[in-house]
């Protein structure tokens, strides 16, 4: 997890810019995290607003509405892989250093949205590392049980 501490100043400004972004508060986002792949690794196709191990999570805090996924370095030259593919929408994405891609995991009345069905990619080049940072946005603050606080978890 990167920064459960909300007090580390680039944490704080990229939670800043994420809410923002998405017209959502600070405290509806979840603890950053970051996200390493090498040659191989991969996260088979899922959907970000349920899974079954977090039923007493999304009671507390709600359902993840939105996902932020910030690329942190290109594939090199000549890497095919890697990328974030959206099987429903037929379309893969590659990353791209400081780019990211944003999607709703629901429609606005709170309903789930299947087509947010996506999976991480492995990258093929044995030297291809991808990095990225994961940002999830709740329907309700992940604060609201937690009694507020500089610290997440």
């Amino acid at each position: 997890m990167l920064g459960g501490r909300l007090d580390d100043a680039v944490v704080k400004r990229i939670r800043q810019r994420i809410a923002r972004f998405a017209g959502y508060s600070e405290e509806s986002i979840e603890p950053l995290q970051v996200v390493r792949y090498e040659r191989g690794q991969k996260y088979e196709g899922h959907h970000d607003f349920f899974d079954v191990c977090d039923v007493e999570d999304k009671i507390s805090n709600g359902r993840r509405q939105v996902t932020f996924l910030i690329y942190l370095v290109d594939m090199p030259a000549g890497e095919s892989g890697g990328g974030t593919r959206f099987p429903e929408l037929k379309l893969e994405v590659a990353p791209q250093k400081g780019s990211a891609i944003v999607f709703n995991d629901c429609f606005d009345n709170g309903a789930e949205d299947g087509r947010s069905l996506h999976a991480g990619q492995p990258p093929l080049e044995p030297s291809t590392v991808k990095y990225a940072i994961n940002g999830w946005i709740r329907s309700q603050s992940v604060y609201s049980h937690m009694g507020g606080g500089s610290s997440l978890w």
